[in-house]
């Protein structure tokens, strides 16, 4: 599925990336919207170029491999399955928080990994901003659509346009015997949300003995209650919108704060939800 992407002016005049032809590049700016929130996608060129160049003859397979050895894109093997690895894909796009975690392994990821193309350094596309401390950036990145309008779902078209999300469904989700639903890898990915969008780190487990850190137990315990994880990022979305330029508020981006049973049940009214019984 396609999906909106940031482009910066610094693109056009990166050095490295103007010395490949017309179509690289504009192959490279089309790998972004068809990559997952983490910058992969599979390595699959006849699919590739049915999203980025249906109408044009292009020779994919060596329009990739010219990526790769720029520097621009890793190439790699996993179990036998090929996959892209946008470089340096997070430091430059701001993924929609509705967007599904990436379900393909990192380069890294496995002893049977056999990496295609070695990259080099990946020159500076996009001219980077500076990093946000803990919460306090200013203001947030304006995304920039670089796709039909149709392409985009209708979350991710109120949420570039500014318009209000639809209202919460906040129906329990049905029971996996683990009360509610709750799931810890979901949980995770609450708080790895969280530190995303604010600058921190917060550990989800303790590093020693691997039990639920206090910032785990928070958002287990909601998700327990039969809060979703799109709820729990929801609120996180709304308060780091309010918090992260106030000096004095950006403090209370913490799992401790949004995630308390009273705190949460307010935020959520605040986006006009209603808690669950």
């Amino acid at each position: 599925m396609a999906r909106s992407r940031n482009i910066k002016p610094g693109f056009f005049k990166n050095e490295d990336l103007i010395e490949l032809a017309f179509d690289r590049r504009l192959l490279f700016v089309g790998l972004w919207t068809i990559a997952d929130r983490e910058g992969r996608l599979e390595d699959r060129p006849k699919r590739i170029k049915m999203e980025v160049f249906p109408g044009d003859n292009v020779d994919i397979e060596r329009a990739l491999g010219d990526l790769a050895k720029a520097g621009f894109i890793t190439r790699y093997e996993v179990s036998g399955t090929r996959y892209i690895e946008v470089s340096k894909f997070l430091k430059h796009q701001n993924p929609h928080h509705r967007e599904p975690p990436s379900t393909i392994p990192k380069p890294e990821a496995s002893p049977h990994l056999s990496q295609v193309q070695n990259p080099r350094l990946v020159p500076n596309v996009i001219s980077p901003e500076p990093e946000a401390g803990p919460g306090i950036s200013g203001t947030s990145p304006e995304p920039a659509v670089l796709i039909p309008s149709s392409l985009i779902p209708d979350s991710g078209r109120k949420a570039l346009s500014g318009s209000p999300p639809d209202p919460l469904d906040l129906s329990p989700p049905k029971s996996n015997g683990k009360g509610h639903g709750a799931s810890h890898e979901e949980a995770e990915a609450v708080l790895a949300y969280l530190n995303r969008a604010t600058g921190h780190a917060y550990r989800f487990r303790n590093p020693k003995g691997g039990k639920l850190s206090p910032n785990g137990q928070v958002i287990v315990a909601r998700m327990a209650e039969g809060y979703t994880g799109e709820q729990l990022r929801e609120v996180v979305h709304l308060k780091a919108e309010q918090w992260r330029a106030d000096m004095k508020m950006a403090q209370y981006l913490r799992p401790k704060t949004l995630f308390g049973r009273e705190n949460f049940s307010q935020y959520l009214g605040e986006l006009g939800a209603v808690s669950p019984s």
